[in-house]
């Protein structure tokens, strides 16, 4: 299960079922009472986060075959009540879920290994065995380099025993086919990484461009994670999530940016470039990104515009987003990772009156999509089509209808704007050309040179532009005749450029960097070796006719624990008889002896002296054994 990454087709299934894939979904840990135990006990079971929980399969007898609980994925498991010395058995098993197969539910083997928990023979650090002990997300922050995405990069310790104290960096490249390019272009939405459901799940490609990010210890120049194999062993961009890597003792979470707009800014008015910028939208109503700046104007002339959705009640970015994003049929589909701007020129554009008469009109402004992060960079813009509501029939303006953004009744808004890709989504305005070019020739909107909604509902209020209670036959923003509204503007001046901001998931070229200063494990210094002859022991002491590392009656065993890597022990009765001497030489700290003399033979019930050897010192021990009845069951 590379990566939690597993998916398996099933062969049984229609190739006309809509789902045939078993998909990983969790892991089930099991503590296993002995190494005989071939079933043992599951002890705790981590899964996704999807709904996916109890699988109850059978219809006449039903069992269960799946007990999640939605617990969400974890890649380390904390075993309490165990004892120094003593080997105790786990498993872990994955599990995979397909709702339309007969079973739903298929498992892995069992990955078994033998834990002997026991002193190190190291020292580490206290503080990053305290961090292990937490059940916080993460310990350790990263850096972001200059990145283009908006994501983020944490690490947690889950085994200090083997955190370094080194500095580490995460790096996002695109690699095609085994080939990695660490500086390619952007990727766009459809490349990101998400957690689809099973249907929609990437099969593995041979030469798609694909997402992938490298682990380096920038300390040794070291890749502790070799981003371009896991990508070829998967073909499809590597995940993002909590615990997706582990390496040198931390679990690293890989997280992109969440849907959401980072600021809505005026770049531009009639003067020319704002710099810096100013906010265009409501900051006080939860819209980010978008504090004004004191003593500066948004408008040569005086005044603000703020960007949300045409009146309904309530002034939220909350509600702007329910209505114009979430509430629209793309959601963020096409709006993330891309920045946007409506920008009001001489020229102008034309928008399609879709809601009410069909009419094409003529509008004061132009809708672009501007690339990712590349506002300076025109090559990748896009122009967009126009729809709009023209509320009283007058063309594309300001209406008297008062919007909640604030108090009072002074924020007229003005007509809604609904933002279209071209059918042509080329860069440039191809696109758009050829939809006006038919609109102007047929008079009718509805042709076939526009595509996809971006998002809709979109208005701009003329934030305490004048109260509405004193507006009075609004005209169309190139009416001949004057507005008698009395509002400070019935039009962004031109030369305005609103620009929108989104999220950006993690894109090539972007780093983290982070360090485990001061978290590392080390080696004993010599005093502290010499210090730790004084914990060599031998358990049970006193031995009474068993011990928990024996498997049978048949067997003795004790441990001699707390070891160096190098020791020569040497066992004696009270009068001095050498009855064995056992070598170690293991990095291991713990040596077993069955009890038995040099020739094999049992040794009786008694006190003995042991004298333990190393290369930084001895140690000499008492032992005193009690050896187990002997029953003669088998004749």
């Amino acid at each position: 299960n590379f990566l939690d990454q597993y998916v398996e087709i099933d062969p049984l299934l229609s190739p006309d079922v809509a789902d045939r894939d078993y998909v990983f979904e969790g892991y089930n840990v099991i503590r296993f009472s002995s190494t005989g135990d071939s079933k043992g006990r599951i002890i705790a079971t981590f899964d996704k986060v999807n709904g996916i929980t109890r699988v109850i399969e059978g219809e006449e007898l039903t069992f269960i075959t799946a007990d999640g609980t939605d617990s969400g994925i974890q890649h380390s498991f904390r075993a309490d009540n165990l004892t120094n010395y003593t080997t105790v058995e786990f498993g872990v098993e994955a599990y995979a879920y397909n709702e339309t197969s007969g079973a739903k539910v298929i498992k892995s083997p069992v990955t078994r290994v033998s834990v002997t928990p026991s002193r190190p023979d190291f020292v580490m650090s206290d503080d990053a065995v305290a961090l292990s002990r937490l059940s916080a997300e993460f310990d350790i922050e990263s850096t972001r380099g200059d990145n283009v995405g908006n994501g983020n990069v944490t690490a947690k310790v889950v085994n200090p025993a083997k955190v370094t104290g080194d500095d580490y960096r995460l790096e996002f490249f695109t690699t095609e086919t085994g080939t990695s390019a660490k500086r390619g272009d952007v990727v766009s939405d459809a490349d990101r990484i998400n957690d689809a459901t099973p249907k929609h799940l990437l099969r593995k490609s041979a030469s798609a461009e694909v997402l992938a990010y490298d682990v380096v210890n920038t300390t040794t120049g070291t890749k502790v994670f070799d981003g371009t194999a896991a990508a070829a062993a998967l073909g499809k961009n590597l995940p993002e999530g909590n615990g997706i890597v582990r390496v040198d003792g931390l679990s690293i979470n890989i997280s992109g940016a969440p849907n959401d707009f980072l600021g809505f800014r005026a770049v531009a008015n009639a003067a020319g470039p704002i710099v810096p910028d100013i906010g265009a939208a409501a900051d006080f109503q939860g819209f980010p990104g978008s504090l004004p700046r004191a003593n500066a104007d948004q408008q040569v002339g005086g005044g603000r515009w703020f960007f949300h959705t045409f009146e309904s009640g309530s002034g939220s970015y909350q509600h702007f987003l329910n209505r114009s994003v979430l509430g629209r049929a793309n959601g963020w589909t096409f709006l993330v990772p891309f920045d946007f701007e409506m920008r009001f020129t001489a020229e102008g554009g034309y928008a399609w009156n879709a809601f009410t008469d069909g009419s094409v009109i003529k509008v004061p402004f132009e809708l672009w999509r501007v690339g990712i992060s590349t506002p300076d960079d025109p090559s990748d813009d896009v122009r967009l089509i126009p729809w709009t509501i023209d509320w009283d029939g007058d063309g594309y303006g300001i209406t008297c209808e008062d919007h909640s953004t604030s108090g009072g009744d002074n924020d007229p808004e003005m007509d809604a704007v609904y933002w279209h890709l071209p059918s042509n989504t080329a860069p440039g305005r191809a696109g758009y050309d050829a939809w006006e070019a038919e609109v102007l020739a047929t008079g009718d909107g509805a042709g076939d040179a526009w595509g996809t909604e971006v998002f809709g509902r979109t208005v701009l209020v003329n934030f305490n532009g004048g109260s509405v209670a004193n507006c009075a036959a609004p005209q169309a923003w190139d009416a001949t005749t004057p507005s008698e509204t009395n509002f400070t503007a019935d039009v962004p001046e031109e030369g305005t450029v609103i620009r929108l901001l989104t999220t950006k998931p993690n894109q090539p070229g972007d780093t983290f960097s982070f360090s485990t200063d001061g978290l590392g494990a080390r080696q004993k210094t010599q005093e502290e070796a010499v210090a730790a002859l004084d914990e060599i022991g031998i358990v049970p002491n006193p031995y009474k006719g068993a011990s928990a590392y024996e498997v049978s009656q048949l067997t003795d065993q004790v441990r001699f624990t707390n070891l160096p890597n190098r020791a020569t022990i040497r066992i004696f009765t009270l009068n001095g008889t050498l009855i064995n001497t056992l070598e170690k030489n293991s990095p291991a700290n713990f040596f077993p002896w069955n009890l038995a003399t040099e020739d094999n033979l049992p040794i009786a019930s008694g006190m003995y002296l042991i004298h333990v050897d190393t290369d930084l010192g001895e140690k000499v021990l008492k032992f005193a054994v009690i050896k187990k009845r002997v029953q003669l069951n088998t004749f």
